[in-house]
């Protein structure tokens, strides 16, 4: 046996798929010497190259370099972000125990961008996450903080836009272009005064209004926590009230029966064969759609059309599955449990109605909104998504505490209701005359100047048909004559201003064809993102380092998707390596 002479470039590779699996170099060096034996051996020959791990090591430095350096120059047009605070493994540097490694808490804020010139040929990038550090203190500080000394120290918007912005522009981005931001509706991004996405207008925008894409599944899982709190009576965010009794699980009566402390979980409970279906239609989305969820997604999914058939077609394999891990914040999950739930009461039980209450909100509102999401997920597409929910509140919700409890919901939420987006809707729409109709607006809005480019909430037509009608957007009122305005949620009259996906655009292509984009209404790829940056936080220090891991982690898994197992895979990169 020899050391190996390859050079580093030769073992990239299998250094991606050791960094994709959390494999050391030590134990890829091994898996990669031991072969070459096995191989040797059974041809007789005796003579193999040892791989040592710092070859390796030198190999994954160089992908990780690489893949930072790979984002320099990038014109971005969209941001994405999203917060959470990880447990991460950094090295502290103290007097007393120098380069000691532990795990800390720290909030990272992960960054999905949208790299291109126009909207219609823009591609996502991941990009790491920006930590937004607080003011920092005396380490042995032990006094109780005064609540001006506790709002210095928290994660505001304008911390987290200032640190997206400067961790960007580190990188080498070109942020002139920035159009759109978007993220999930907390305050801290949607915040009028002070949330991200305001600050961002300032810092990127240069103080023009950018195009909200506030995510739908987090408007919809809102939609479904009001009506699941009504229905069970118990708020689900108040502890002192007795509202949540855990991270997994409720104080509701509905709550408990379906909590992991519950005497038997549910997928546990045998389905009753005379169950009374749902009495909705239910169809299952097209098979590029079911795709792209995952497997909770598909649980939900499936669910819902079965519980809308005869009891004698619920497979055996949905009853046998195993459910979602339940959580406060997990509200699929909920639903998922709700519909198993169902199928296994007795019509006799005092939580039946209730429950089939529940059931009957899931698969006529927040599952058939969830899959058209899915199916239909881009910007220009959302606020015909949020027009039919505000439908099917009027059309599927019977009891009045019901429909007012969701509709409440969808006011205080209602970003994709802004006329910026019901416009690029309505630019959407396969109807020449609606399309028409949108070119007048816009022509007309361009004769007068740009009035002041904040962002604000509408006051929502509960009775709307039409994305029209969804805000009463009118020319005459007295206020501003001549000008078309809307009725802010606070009341005041707000001018119509121009999406800044249309600015500077020549209208006119519109009537012909419609608007199309590759951004999406939804921030389901900023979790996904989130979730790398939990992982690669933990596996290695230094904040470029573990930047590098987690992009090149990416980039293996999309080189070489299914693949599950490290060992495997490792053996599989090796013979087409080195054959």
């Amino acid at each position: 046996a020899v050391v190996s002479t390859q050079s580093t470039g030769y073992y990239s590779s299998v250094a991606a798929v050791a960094m994709r699996y959390g494999n050391s170099p030590e134990n890829a060096a091994k898996i990669i010497t031991e072969t070459r034996r096995k191989d040797a051996n059974e041809g007789g020959d005796h003579f193999y190259e040892v791989v040592t791990a710092d070859k390796i090591r030198r190999a994954m430095d160089y992908l990780k370099n690489g893949a930072v350096k790979e984002l320099r120059g990038k014109k971005v047009f969209a941001i994405f972000a999203d917060c959470k605070d990880d447990k991460q493994t950094a090295v502290l540097n103290k007097a007393d125990n120098r380069g000691r490694i532990e795990r800390t808490t720290e909030t990272h804020v992960t960054v999905v961008a949208y790299v291109g010139e126009t909207k219609e040929d823009v591609e996502r990038v991941y990009c790491g996450w920006a930590v937004p550090k607080p003011a920092t203190r005396a380490p042995l500080q032990r006094k109780r903080l005064t609540k001006a000394e506790k709002l210095r120290d928290s994660i505001t918007g304008r911390r987290i836009a200032s640190e997206l912005v400067n961790y960007l522009e580190s990188l080498g981005m070109d942020l002139a272009n920035v159009k759109v931001v978007g993220g999930d509706g907390t305050s801290v991004n949607t915040g009028i005064h002070k949330g991200m996405m305001t600050e961002l207008q300032t810092m990127v925008g240069k103080k023009q209004q950018l195009q909200w894409s506030v995510c739908l599944f987090h408007q919809f899982e809102l939609n479904l926590k009001a009506m699941f709190e009504l229905v069970d009576g118990v708020k689900t965010e108040t502890k002192k009230k007795t509202a949540t009794t855990g991270p997994d699980s409720y104080a509701g009566p509905i709550g408990k029966r379906i909590s992991r402390d519950a005497s038997m979980d549910v997928w546990g409970i045998p389905v009753r064969p005379d169950f009374r279906p749902i009495p909705l239609s239910f169809p299952l989305p097209p098979p590029t759609v079911l795709k792209d969820m995952n497997r909770d997604s598909r649980n939900l999914i499936n669910l819902c059309y079965f519980v809308t058939r005869d009891p004698s077609e619920f497979p055996k394999s949905l009853a046998n599955c195993s459910l979602g891990e339940l959580h406060s914040a997990r509200w699929m999950n909920l639903a998922t449990r709700i519909i198993r739930l169902y199928v296994t009461l007795s019509d006799k039980d005092p939580l039946y109605e209730k429950v089939r209450s529940l059931v009957h909100f899931i698969v006529g509102y927040y599952a058939k909104l969830f899959t058209a999401v899915m199916h239909k997920w881009r910007i220009e597409q959302g606020a015909g998504h949020f027009l039919d929910a505000v439908r099917l509140t009027e059309g599927l919700l019977q009891d009045d505490a019901q429909k007012k409890a969701v509709q409440k919901s969808l006011q205080i939420n209602c970003y994709f209701a802004n006329p910026t987006n019901t416009l690029l809707g309505m630019l959407a729409s396969e109807d020449q005359a609606v399309r028409e109709k949108a070119v007048k607006i816009l022509q007309e809005i361009r004769e007068f100047p740009v009035p002041d480019r904040s962002f604000n909430k509408p006051r929502i037509n509960f009775k709307a048909t039409t994305l029209l009608e969804l805000t009463l957007l009118r020319k005459d009122r007295p206020e501003l004559p001549g000008r078309w305005t809307f009725i802010s949620d606070t009341g005041k009259v707000c001018v119509l201003q121009e999406p800044p996906l249309t600015k500077g655009e020549d209208l006119s292509r519109y009537l012909s064809q419609p608007l199309r984009t590759t951004l999406p209404c939804h921030s389901q790829h900023v979790e996904r993102g989130v979730k790398l940056t939990s992982e690669s936080v933990t596996r290695v220090t230094g904040h470029i380092n573990q930047v590098g891991l987690a992009l090149s982690t990416k980039r293996s898994r999309e080189d070489c998707p299914g693949l599950l197992r490290a060992r495997k895979l490792l053996k599989t990169m090796e013979e087409s390596s080195f054959s």
